[in-house]
This record gives structure tokens, sequence and C-alpha cells, in this order.
């Protein structure tokens, strides 16, 4: 039993996260705002008007000046009124790189968690869709051993005495259903942050959504992460990590 002990050392766990910008790439607007009001396009000319007819619709401006595509490796630019056809957003993320805690012992078992904020900013008058995904299944790993995934459905955190599991929830106003329970029962209910589920592979999870523009200091969804060896579980001693990919989507 001594040498088992020796290798079944404490474990950390660290969960590594990746920022993806999938709408639009790297796009800038400026805007004129004050406490009570926001101004979005603005345009110096000298005329213009909307015409339109059974099947086409034509906007025109009057004596803009300025007008065109600039672009670079970091930033687009589009100048005058009318280039601005697509919405804007942002993703930022308190912490990109997440440690679960506290340590689990190898032999004894235990419960991590850790959590990030996501913030999103968007004007799209149809709001915005987040996903999330792994680079690995299972996701979280330590060279040849792994925890498994969490269960595909959302459910509340349950792990056998016998085996070890790793599961994400998501908690915040634009949460999906699926992911809300009202205290007994996952996808019904307001309560978040309580139903936890499993990457699913590499494949892409909706976890929030909204269907308006985000007010001016955005909308933030924390994305809690859990792990979990049982107490009659040998998980075996390592640095177990898991690189997530963090998606936003402008509709």
């Amino acid at each position: 039993m001594a040498k088992a002990e020796k290798i079944l050392k404490t474990k950390n766990l660290l969960i590594a996260l990746v920022l993806v910008f999938l709408y639009p790439l790297s796009s800038a607007f400026s805007q004129m705002q004050s406490a009570s009001y926001k101004i979005t396009d603005d345009v110096i000319g000298s005329g213009g008007l909307e015409s339109s007819s059974v099947n086409y619709k034509v906007n025109d401006t009057v004596g803009e000046f300025g007008i065109e595509n600039i672009s670079s490796a970091s930033y687009k630019i589009k100048a005058g009124f009318w280039q601005k056809t697509t919405s804007f957003i942002s993703m930022s993320i308190s912490s990109s790189s997440v440690s679960l805690l506290p340590n689990i012992g190898g032999v004894t078992g235990g419960v991590a968690n850790g959590s990030t904020d996501i913030t999103i900013l968007t004007d799209s008058p149809t709001g915005y869709e987040l996903k999330v995904k792994a680079s690995s299944t299972p996701a979280l790993q330590s060279g040849s051993y792994s925890f498994s995934d969490f269960s595909q459905t959302p459910s509340f955190w349950s792990v056998a005495s016998n085996s070890s599991a790793f599961g994400f929830s998501p908690q915040g106003n634009d949460v999906i259903i699926a992911f809300k329970d009202n205290g007994s029962s996952c996808g019904v209910g307001t309560n978040t942050g309580n139903c936890y589920r499993g990457f699913n592979g590499t494949n892409e999870i909706l976890i929030a959504s909204l269907s308006s523009p985000t007010n001016s200091s955005g909308s933030i969804t924390t994305l809690k992460f859990r792990a979990e060896s049982g107490s009659n579980n040998i998980q075996p001693d390592g640095l177990y990590t898991a690189t997530i990919t963090i998606s936003a989507l402008a509709y």
C-alpha cells in the first residue's frame, strides 16, 4: 500500500480556455452616445432618400465623402453610412486559464471547481449565440489518463463513487432553457448554474443566446467547470488539462 500511495499523489487540474471570434472578424465602428441616447450611424451629406418598388429597394446618400473599405491584419473599417451592413460583436473573458480547486487526491477522490466570466457586447438587432466545444475526447486528460465526460443531457451533478467525470454549467440571464432548472428538474424553470453536462467530442454546444442587442455594458455568462473523482475510484496522478473553444456569433 505504501508503494501505491507514493504513485497516486494529489493531482492538479487546469482548464485552458481558447477564445474564438466567429463574427464579424475584427471589425470596428464608432458611436456617439450620452447617458440617454446612442447614435450608431451618422452621415455628412446634402440629401438622400429611400426608393422602393414591388421588387427592389434603393438607399442613397448625396454628398458623402471618404467612402471605402480599409483593412489590415487586425482591423477592418467600412467607411461610409451605407457601408455598415454587418453588426458589431465583441467578446471578453475574465480568465483564459482556469485552475480547478482544490486539488483532488488520487486515492481519496474529491470535487474541484473553477469558472470564468464571458462578456458579450453586440448591436445586432436580432442578438447573438454563445457556443463552446472541447478539442479532445474525453475533454479532460493527462497523457493516457482522463476523466469521463459528464452526461450528454444537462442534469444535476452526480458521479458514482467508482468513477470520475468532468463537465460544465453556464450561469446568466441569456442561458438557454436546457440548462435552466426549477430546483428539481433541468430544462424547466429560471435557475441557472445548477445543470451540468459533458462536452460532446469536438462538436459545438449552444449555451446562451439573446434575440436583441445587449445593453451598453454587455451580457455576462459565467462558465462553471467541475471535475470529480469518486471515493472508491483510483485516478492516476497527473496534470489534467482541457482546451475549450468559446465562440460568439451575431445573427
